[in-house]
């Protein structure tokens, strides 16, 4: 500060004293700064002037947790979720108080919250940092492959082939795993439509599924063996009835005979003595179809 001066009637200029001169350490807070002056007889005089240290430094926050992200949500509200408390230092304080909101273990809703951290000391001066908090309620997205077909073996079955690489997922927090249900090896049956569901799974065990067809193919025809060459002997008048030779086939198909049928069918009137060609049918139970010939001498 400037330094104050002292004048006399007689001695003139008077030199000073001052209690905590210009250029001390003053301690926070108000202090008194005393100044006195004498003249050569003893006359004395003072007076004083106050001088406040004020803290205007604000604290500096410390150990802020990162953000938080992909916390998995317990119920529709959201999750409780803790979080280490930051500290804060000070040039002043040696114990800086900190608050955060919301606090630790708070109910924080699904979604991304700020978390505000803010510290104070003891002459009102604050800092304040933040982090964000995320709760996952997002079900993962999954969409099925179109229909697929399997075509079913020699024993009318077929192994069920691995779809889930077919399926497009997505999650915003990341994909754990998705599984199909009937399971892949499964062995299935009979020609026809069946429905495969595949099933996403996040890292935060949350679940989406969809559906799609497996369309089980039959491609293996029936086989038919036709009898050997039949004899038809004709009746009176040149003529007779076709015999139904049906039973006489041997059939056999991966999933199964519908039946056997016969052209010229059972029944038919043939006539005139000489060779006839008929033929038989197969046709197993999932219209597959397969024929044979051989020869009715008529006689």
């Amino acid at each position: 500060y400037t330094n104050p001066t002292a004048m006399d009637n007689c001695d003139g200029n008077v030199p000073f004293n001052a209690v905590l001169p210009s250029g001390s350490t003053f301690a926070l807070g108000l202090n008194t700064v005393v100044v006195s002056a004498s003249d050569s007889k003893g006359n004395s005089a003072s007076c004083s002037f106050t001088i406040e240290v004020c803290d205007r430094t604000p604290p500096t926050l410390q150990d802020m947790p990162n953000n938080i992200s992909c916390v998995a949500a317990t119920s529709p509200a959201g999750a409780v979720v803790t979080y280490p408390s930051p500290t804060a230092t000070d040039i002043v304080d040696v114990v800086v108080p900190v608050t955060c909101f919301p606090a630790s273990g708070s109910v924080f809703p699904i979604g991304t919250t700020t978390v505000i951290c803010t510290a104070t000391d003891a002459y009102g001066n604050m800092a304040s940092s933040s982090f964000t908090v995320s709760v996952d309620g997002t079900l993962p997205s999954i969409t099925c492959p179109d229909t697929q077909t399997l075509v079913l073996g020699p024993n009318c079955t077929a192994t069920l082939p691995n779809y889930t690489s077919l399926a497009t997922t997505g999650d915003n927090c990341g994909v754990q795993s998705v599984t199909q249900s009937p399971a892949a090896g499964t062995t299935v049956s009979s020609a026809g439509n069946m429905t495969v569901t595949l099933t996403v799974t996040d890292v935060n065990d949350n679940e989406t599924e969809c559906t799609f067809t497996v369309t089980k193919v039959d491609n293996t025809p029936p086989t038919i063996s036709c009898p050997n060459t039949q004899t038809l002997v004709l009746g009176a008048n040149c003529s007779a009835s076709l015999p139904d030779y049906t039973s006489l086939a041997n059939s056999g198909d991966n999933c199964g005979v519908q039946g056997v049928t016969q052209s010229p069918a059972a029944g038919t009137t043939v006539s005139s003595a000489g060779n006839m060609t008929v033929t038989l049918t197969v046709t197993d139970v999932n219209g597959l179809t397969n024929s044979c010939t051989f020869t009715v001498t008529k006689e």
